[in-house]
């Protein structure tokens, strides 16, 4: 705080800048380290709602550019999430938004959240993949029904509950935790609308410039910290050009199929 006639006013603290980009091969190791520090550290009840990825499912994920770090500015990751393929079948893919785990020292900022920018790059990247394609995509998140926060930032995203999910949506079918407690678990799905309000958010928050500025109080004194993600201009390179001449809204995704086929590779 400092004193203006008479009066304490909070200040302003120097930007920390951090970097928002996609995984390589090195960032494998650190990347499942840091989730296994996160868990550590989190109560029983939370490590219920966050289970991990293997390093297997990782280096998948990261092979097919589908990981996304977030580092600080001595390159540490302070933030890890992952689209992560299910499912390929004859109706095309069936992916999920999920791996999201952050360290303290990026929570709370506002106007968004890390979580809320990395899960619109997350929709983003899987949207223009499926540009030109014949296939369809299904984006799903897997959600347990008591992790509040979680719940609230993908609802905030426009994604909607599928309640009548097929027999096959379960066990080993879906996710890389499988489906421990499936009754406990929701089933949040993308749909076209959805990658429309990815598309303007990421707009107004400065992705196209390559830089997101945001802020947080200090939760120690009077000052506002103030930080700066730059995304990587090749995370998005030439890809908002094309969303500016795409019909986002008429985009293939949407559910996966009732009932699954598989056509013979031979």
């Amino acid at each position: 705080m400092v004193q203006i006639n008479g009066t304490r006013m909070p200040v302003s603290s120097p930007q920390r800048r951090h970097r928002l980009r996609l995984a390589t091969s090195s960032d494998i190791l650190p990347a499942k380290d840091f989730y296994l520090r996160r868990m550590r550290e989190a109560d029983t009840a939370t490590r219920a709602f966050l289970p991990i990825p293997s390093l297997l499912e990782i280096a998948s994920a990261v092979a097919d550019r589908n990981f996304f770090v977030l580092t600080d500015g001595t390159g540490s990751i302070v933030a890890v999430s992952g689209l992560f393929r299910l499912l390929v079948h004859d109706h095309g893919l069936f992916l999920e938004l999920s791996g999201m785990c952050t360290a303290g020292e990026v929570g709370g900022l506002m106007p968004r959240s890390v979580q809320s920018i990395m899960l619109i790059a997350r929709i983003l990247h899987a949207a223009y993949d499926l540009l030109g394609s014949s296939e369809g995509l299904a984006l799903a998140s897997f959600v347990h029904r008591d992790n509040a926060r979680s719940r609230e930032n993908l609802n905030a995203a426009g994604l909607a509950e599928w309640s009548e999910r097929p027999d096959w949506v379960s066990g080993e079918y879906v996710s890389w935790f499988g489906w421990e407690g499936g009754n406990d678990w929701l089933t949040l799905l993308v749909h076209p609308g959805c990658v429309v309000d990815a598309f303007s958010e990421a707009l107004e928050l400065g992705f196209l410039a390559g830089e997101i500025r945001l802020e947080r109080p200090s939760r120690t004194n009077g000052e506002t910290e103030h930080f700066v993600i730059e995304v990587d201009p090749t995370l998005f390179e030439g890809q908002f050009a094309t969303f500016l001449d795409t019909d986002l809204g008429a985009m293939a995704i949407g559910e996966p199929p009732r009932t699954l086929s598989f056509s013979n590779s031979d």
